[in-house]
């Protein structure tokens, strides 16, 4: 399942150094674990850190929502007072995406992985590392 991750990070909100790293490296360790289980995240945390003095918070808002309204099939919200994140969650439940606050909640959530016993999930997946293979093979990356 495709997860975007929301939870406090406070670029945008004056906190310190600090307390930002500790939002990021906390975001990055539910991402890691939703990946151990089988899922794919976007972290924004990880991704725009640092970028606040080249976006305002409207254009940043707009990058995360994006990946929420296009991409994602779920929101994981980390806790924790965030008055984005609690938009974030708002916009995932308007779009009926999942909503999950729980790690072992998103293991109940079907989805499609290598391994697994459907044979069209495995199906999917060999077509999908045939496709990687043609691209890395032909250089279109």
């Amino acid at each position: 399942m495709r997860i975007f991750v929301a939870g406090p990070w406070g670029d945008y909100s004056g906190a310190s150094p600090e307390t930002i790293e500790e939002n990021v490296q906390r975001a990055k360790s539910v991402g890691q674990r939703l990946v151990h289980l089988g899922h794919q995240v976007y972290i924004p945390h990880t991704m725009c850190k640092g970028w606040t003095n080249d976006f305002s918070f409207n254009q940043m808002r707009d990058v995360n929502d994006s990946f929420i309204i296009h991409w994602a099939e779920a929101l994981f919200r980390i806790p924790g007072k965030s008055n984005g994140s609690d938009g974030e969650v708002r916009l995932a439940g308007y779009y009926s995406l999942y909503i999950f606050d729980d790690i072992q909640e998103t293991d109940v959530v079907p989805r499609v992985l290598p391994g697994e016993s459907s044979k069209d999930a495995e199906e999917i997946w060999m077509l999908y590392e045939d496709v990687v293979k043609e691209v890395y093979d032909s250089n279109r990356l």
